[in-house]
């Protein structure tokens, strides 16, 4: 009997569906940061710069602006 070699396609899919699993994994279970406030008002945590309303508002999480935010990813994404 002739053993089938799986489907080039059906490996890659497996292992692209197993590869986005670990990925969202990972993001819920990074550690969740404090926001910093000075004077009561949201600052970035890298630059110390007021974290605009509407900033705020789309992502209320937030604890950097969207230049230190990119730059924290980018910096991140290249350690894993």
């Amino acid at each position: 009997m002739t053993e089938r070699l799986p489907d080039p396609s059906d490996v890659a899919s497996a292992v692209e569906e197993k590869q986005r699993e670990l990925s969202i994994q990972a993001h819920l279970n990074r550690p969740i940061e404090t926001p910093l406030k000075i004077d009561g008002v949201r600052v970035c945590k890298s630059c110390e710069e007021i974290i605009p309303h509407e900033r705020l508002q789309a992502l209320p999480l937030s604890v950097r602006c969207v230049y230190c935010q990119n730059d924290f990813d980018n910096l991140n994404m290249h350690k894993a």
